[in-house]
C-alpha cells in the first residue's frame, strides 16, 4: 500500500507542475526536502488508493514490485509482475488449448493491442469481433474458375503464358482489394461523423473493432508462419530462403504495400480520436509549452509501438476475425 501510494503521488505530483514548492522559481534541495515530505504524509482517503485482498481467491501470488533505495520506499515497478504473468501466461498455453478475445476498445489503448501481439507471438490464436453496424463488402477476384494444370505437361511457352495469365490474375485481386480499402476508409470516416450528429461521442475509439472489420475484409486468409518446432536458427533461415524464392513478384510487391497502408490508416484513427478527445484547453496548453500541434507529435514513441503492434495482428496466422453477428464464419 505504501508503494502504491508512493507511486500514485509522485504521478500526481509530475502532472500538476508544483514541482518548485517554495515558488522561488527554481528546483533546489528545499523543493526536495518538501517532496520528500508530501510523500511521507499519512494516509487520506480522497487522495490515496486503497487495495484488499479478494476473500474468494484460493491462492496468491505476492510479487516484489516495490522499489527501495537507501532505505526509503521507491516507486512501484511493474516488470517482475509481467515477467511471471509471461511464464504463466507461457506454461499455460503448453498445456491448454485457449483462444484470446479481442473487442471493442483495449485496455490501456494501443498498450492492449501489443498484449494481443504477444499472445500471437506466444502461439495463442486471437479472435477480433467487431461490433459496429457494418456495410458488408465482397472481395471477389476472377480466379475462381482456374482449371488445375499441375498435371498437364506445358511446353517453355506456354508454361510463361500460365505463369504471366497467373501474375496478371493476382494483381486482379490486389486491385479490387485497394478499391474496397478505400471503400472502407470513407466509410469508417461516416460512422465517427454519425457519431457526433447522434451526440454519442466526438469520435469512435473502438479501435478493436476497426482492426477485426478490416482484417475480415482485405486479410480473411493469413499464410503459415512455418514450422513452429524448428530451431531458432532453422527458422530464421527457411524465412531467409523463402525470401530469396517467393513473394518477389510484383502482386506481392503490392499486397505488402497494401498492409502497410491499411497498418497507417488504423494507426492515424486511433491516435488521432486520442488527440480528439482531449480538451480544448489542454491541446492550447500542450501548443504553449511544447509546441506540440498534432497526434503525431504527442504520441509520436507510442507510434512506434503501435505500427510493430498492427502489423503484427494484420499479418499472423494465428489472427481471426468475424462480425460478432457472423455466426457461420463464427
Amino acid at each position: 500500500l505504501k508503494g502504491k501510494r508512493v507511486s500514485d503521488r509522485i504521478r500526481k505530483f509530475r502532472e500538476s507542475d508544483q514541482v518548485d514548492l517554495n515558488n522561488d522559481g527554481v528546483v533546489d534541495e528545499e523543493d526536495i526536502e518538501n517532496f520528500a515530505e508530501f510523500l511521507e504524509d499519512p494516509f487520506h482517503d480522497d487522495k490515496d488508493i486503497q487495495y484488499d485482498i479478494n476473500p474468494n481467491i484460493t491462492n496468491l501470488v505476492i510479487v516484489g514490485g516495490v522499489e527501495v533505495r537507501n532505505g526509503r520506499v521507491g516507486r512501484v515497478n511493474t516488470a517482475p509482475q509481467q515477467l511471471l504473468e509471461a511464464i504463466v501466461m507461457d506454461h499455460l498455453v503448453a498445456q491448454k488449448a485457449c483462444v484470446g478475445i479481442a473487442s471493442m476498445h483495449a485496455v490501456g489503448g494501443y498498450m492492449g493491442l501489443v498484449q494481443v501481439s504477444d499472445w500471437l507471438n506466444m502461439q495463442v490464436p486471437v479472435l477480433m469481433l467487431d461490433t459496429r453496424k457494418r456495410k458488408t463488402y465482397e472481395n471477389k477476384y476472377p480466379d475462381e474458375h482456374v482449371k488445375d494444370r499441375q498435371d498437364k505437361e506445358m511446353s517453355p511457352e506456354q508454361l510463361e503464358k500460365e505463369q504471366q495469365a497467373a501474375a496478371e490474375r493476382a494483381n486482379q485481386r490486389v486491385d479490387v482489394l485497394f478499391k474496397i480499402f478505400n471503400e472502407m476508409k470513407i466509410s469508417d470516416c461516416k460512422l465517427e461523423q454519425d457519431l457526433r450528429e447522434q451526440n454519442t461521442g466526438k469520435v469512435d475509439i473502438f479501435e478493436l473493432n476497426r482492426l477485426a472489420h478490416f482484417h475480415t475484409t482485405l486479410l480473411p486468409q493469413a499464410k503459415s508462419v512455418g514450422d513452429s518446432k524448428l530451431l531458432i536458427f532453422e527458422a530464421i533461415q527457411e524465412q531467409a530462403d523463402a525470401a530469396l524464392t517467393f513473394n518477389d513478384d510484383e502482386p506481392a510487391r503490392r499486397f505488402r504495400e497494401l498492409i502497410n497502408e491499411v497498418t497507417e490508416f488504423l494507426i492515424e484513427r486511433e491516435f488521432k480520436a486520442y488527440w480528439d478527445l482531449k480538451p480544448d484547453e489542454e491541446i492550447e496548453e500542450l501548443k504553449l509549452k511544447n509546441d506540440i500541434t498534432s497526434w503525431k507529435q504527442l504520441y509520436k514513441t507510442e507510434i512506434v509501438d503501435a505500427r510493430a503492434a498492427i502489423y503484427c495482428v494484420l499479418t499472423h496466422s494465428l489472427t481471426f476475425s468475424s462480425h460478432v453477428t457472423d455466426l457461420s464464419t463464427l
